[in-house]
């Protein structure tokens, strides 16, 4: 028998056989046995409103739960100043036509007929590399061929470098091995941190 409805069964159970005594003549304990189902059957609807109600506090409670859980966390889009510059590669069996606009470090492999500029950042010519076109970088490391004007604050030719051309520099390096051939200028920083080219010749001068 479901529990739920033992109350209710009861009731019906005790109220049909009140109606037996009552039929049989027993007033007095049908009169009783009545009074018993009523209370019985009373009974069963205040249990079943008592549960109507905690049961709707209870999901009202699991839904105010629900609702209040902590929103998920939103990953951050990191800045494009926080974002970490990426790296160019030109691989070596690539033949690159064009100019070529880079930040962070741009490695060439292959060969490039354009000219180059990486203002803030660093261009490597590695052994295999060669550069048919004017270079403007931070930081210039060659270890392949450079054929045209190259402009950084740091010019560093290794064993296998060699640059055709003008170039005009704050610091440079040649490494046993590494050729240049053409005209050099020294980079000078005016007071207004505007960097400039000055030939070699002009620097003395100034100088003296």
């Amino acid at each position: 028998m479901y529990l739920p409805y033992l109350s209710l069964n009861a009731a019906l159970v005790l109220w049909l056989t009140s109606l037996i005594l009552w039929l049989c003549q027993w007033d007095r304990t049908a009169l009783l046995v009545s009074i018993f189902a009523a209370l019985l059957l009373l009974l069963h609807f205040v249990k079943r409103d008592i549960t109507a109600m905690f049961g709707k506090e209870k999901n009202s409670a699991r839904i105010e739960k629900i609702t209040a859980a902590p929103p998920l966390p939103v990953a951050k889009t990191p800045d494009a100043a926080e974002s970490p510059q990426a790296n160019t590669v030109i691989a070596g069996d690539v033949r690159f036509d064009g100019n070529i606009s880079a930040t962070g470090t741009l490695y060439i492999h292959g060969r490039v007929y354009g000219n180059i500029e990486a203002a803030d950042g660093m261009v490597k010519i590695m052994r295999s590399g060669y550069v048919e076109g004017n270079i403007m970088a931070r930081e210039l490391v060659i270890d392949g061929a450079v054929l045209g004007q190259c402009r950084a604050e740091t010019i560093d030719i290794q064993e296998h470098g060699n640059i055709t051309g003008a170039i005009a520099y704050r610091s440079l390096a040649i490494k046993r091995g590494g050729t240049f051939s053409g005209q050099a200028e020294t980079v000078a920083e005016a007071a207004d941190n505007v960097v400039e080219m000055v030939s070699e010749k002009e620097a003395v001068v100034q100088e003296a």
